[in-house]
């Protein structure tokens, strides 16, 4: 892509174990045009700011208490200078030298935003490897209505489109859908590109799965009951144990994801009920 200039946003939180090779993918696209890597980091206390550092990243700082993922995107797009906004989590792993030219390729008059499938890393746990997935298939699509799985995981923008449409900074969670259905109804388009596509490492602890539950729950909106999102959720977690069992086949720890399974659908579904509560 010729003349094209690409800003490139990473969100890190003691991210060392996979940032330097995130950052070592991006450097060796296959690209022709201009690249400016940003992390945006949010209290680390590891050695993720070093290893950024030493790999060419620009730093921007965010305190941690006043971490959203919709504010430090908007920070660091404010610095941003590319006519598109690539974001691409420190967890996540471009699968080839293409990606980077797959995800900015598509645009065109209408098109508000690009992303890409997410593939689970294979050394990701039995049970967050196969919720890690969002592949919708090999052909691309353009999505024009709310069914849009757009993620700041893996996608990109454009600059002159998110100066009209901020990412929300009061959300703690799910941004990324909200500008996307912002976007869709002023009539705009959203691209799924199959071929940018990248592992996505996930390695919840039951703390942070709750805590991951909860902030869903407390920014699920107020479309439905309580009562009502309370047995949707319910049921939820009974078909996702179900499917689990199901999919266990596939994997070499059958007997773990046998015990995990419950557990964590469980913890999932209480935190999102909690969260639901708790942002009435």
């Amino acid at each position: 892509m010729t003349n094209k200039t690409v800003s490139i946003i990473i969100r890190t939180f003691n991210e060392e174990k996979w940032i330097g090779t995130c950052i070592d993918k991006i450097k060796n696209q296959t690209f022709e045009g201009n690249i400016e890597l940003f992390v945006v980091d949010s209290g680390s206390i590891d050695k993720t700011i070093e290893i950024a550092r030493k790999k060419g990243a620009k730093i921007i700082k965010l305190d941690k208490k006043n971490f959203s993922y919709g504010r430090s995107l908007n920070k660091g797009i404010e610095k941003a200078n590319g006519k598109y906004l690539v974001f691409i989590s420190a967890h996540c792993i471009p699968k080839d030298d293409r990606w980077l030219d797959s995800l900015v390729s598509s645009y065109e008059k209408n098109i508000a935003a690009v992303y890409g499938p997410q593939f689970p890393h294979p050394e990701a746990p039995a049970y967050h490897r196969r919720r890690a997935k969002l592949f919708l298939g090999n052909k691309k699509i353009i999505e024009k209505d709310e069914n849009t799985h757009y993620s700041n995981s893996n996608g990109s923008v454009r600059k002159d489109i998110w100066n009209k449409e901020r990412f929300d900074e009061k959300l703690f969670f799910s941004e990324d859908k909200k500008w996307a259905l912002n976007v869709l109804k002023k009539g705009f388009f959203i691209v799924y590109e199959p071929k940018a596509s990248v592992y996505h490492y996930h390695n919840f602890n039951v703390m942070s799965w709750f805590r991951r539950n909860y902030n869903q729950g407390k920014n699920s909106g107020k479309n439905t009951s309580t009562g009502y999102y309370f047995f949707t959720r319910l049921f939820s977690m009974v078909r996702n144990t179900i499917q689990d069992y199901q999919y266990s086949c596939g994997f070499k720890e059958k007997g773990v994801l046998f015990f995990q399974s419950p557990l964590f659908n469980f913890i999932g579904f209480l935190g999102k009920v909690l969260g639901r509560i708790k942002g009435q």
